[in-house]
């Protein structure tokens, strides 16, 4: 969880100038927050009124990835 009156990451800022790193980071994404099941918790979560920033937490320790992994995916995927 994040300390509170933390932001959260950019996700921009985590994106690499290599576009190897990038397309890795990508396929990593994809195969441990698949599309339909993220977006899918994401809808959840969101349809409870939490605050987004415990929605990522949460989906963090769904997954069991790193905070900055998740504000990646969310923009990514767009939900």
């Amino acid at each position: 969880p994040l300390p509170r009156g933390a932001d959260l990451p950019a996700p921009r800022a985590y994106k690499r100038e290599n576009a190897d790193e990038n397309d890795a980071d990508y396929f990593a994404a994809a195969l441990l927050m698949p599309r339909n099941s993220f977006r899918r918790v994401y809808t959840e979560l969101t349809q409870k009124g939490l605050h987004k920033k415990t929605i990522c937490s949460q989906l963090a320790r769904e997954y069991g990835v790193p905070l900055e992994s998740v504000t990646r995916r969310i923009e990514e995927i767009k939900v």
